[in-house]
């Protein structure tokens, strides 16, 4: 003799013999039905396949953000990369003016030198009564004209190193405000990575799920393990499947 027990809790719906019948191995005994409610739906498996296949969708649009937001990287380091080129080019054309500019002011530090040397010979030869006082006034307008070109070329090459200055901060500014938007993309991008880890465990569980399912459906009908005569079928409780062996 040999029980023939469920692997899974059940309500027998359909029996498919009789006491005393002689069964081959693998003919249909019983037909039982589910008593579990998280199996009552009987599109159980279309609906599971449809949350794998929108969970498999999530995965793709995740992808597809990551893609873009690596193009993102990708760009603003691009951008990031030009600014900081275009200031140096402006640094350099920068220097380039305060070396022309300091040679224009010792150039003209020099005009200032000549004439106050020039005005001092002449006043000298003016108390000698050997220079008019026209040629004495035109020299100190000279010399003030001197005068006045360096202090405008000295303040030209300060504006010129202030400008040096700033580029040199504009450029620690780029830094800074790419460093953010870079340092925001790559969390964004991490995110979704992470997102989509969890969207594809998440999946493999449904896709166990289903495959649990679809298994458990193929326990609904029991089957005889092998040739036999039906000796005895036994119902405990209300048709309880899981706890009524059928002796055989």
């Amino acid at each position: 003799p040999q029980a023939i027990q469920s692997i899974i809790a059940g309500r027998l719906e359909n029996w498919f013999v009789q006491e005393g019948d002689y069964v081959a191995k693998g003919d249909t005994i019983v037909f039982i039905s589910e008593v579990k409610s998280e199996y009552f739906d009987p599109d159980l498996l279309a609906r599971t396949n449809e949350q794998i296949d929108a969970k498999s969708q999530s995965v793709e649009s995740y992808d597809q953000k990551m893609i873009a937001l690596q193009n993102q990287y990708a760009a603003l380091q691009e951008s990031l990369n030009l600014k900081k080129e275009q200031t140096r080019n402006k640094i350099k054309q920068t220097r380039n003016k305060i070396s022309i500019d300091s040679i224009d002011l010792i150039a003209y530090e020099n005009n200032l030198t000549i004439a106050e040397n020039q005005l001092s010979r002449t006043k000298d030869l003016y108390d000698k009564g050997l220079k008019t006082l026209t040629e004495l006034q035109e020299k100190e307008y000279k010399i003030q004209a001197a005068n006045a070109k360096v202090n405008v070329q000295q303040n030209k090459l300060l504006n010129q190193k202030n400008v040096l200055s700033n580029l040199f901060l504009e450029i620690k500014s780029i830094e800074r405000d790419f460093a953010d938007k870079l340092a925001k993309s790559q969390s964004d991008k991490q995110s979704a990575l992470s997102s989509k880890l969890e969207t594809v465990a998440a999946t493999s569980k449904l896709k166990n799920q289903y495959s649990n399912y679809s298994e458990r459906q193929k326990f609904y009908y029991i089957t005889a393990p092998q040739s036999g005569y039906i000796t005895k079928a036994i119902k405990k409780g209300i048709d309880r499947c899981d706890q009524s062996p059928k002796n055989k």
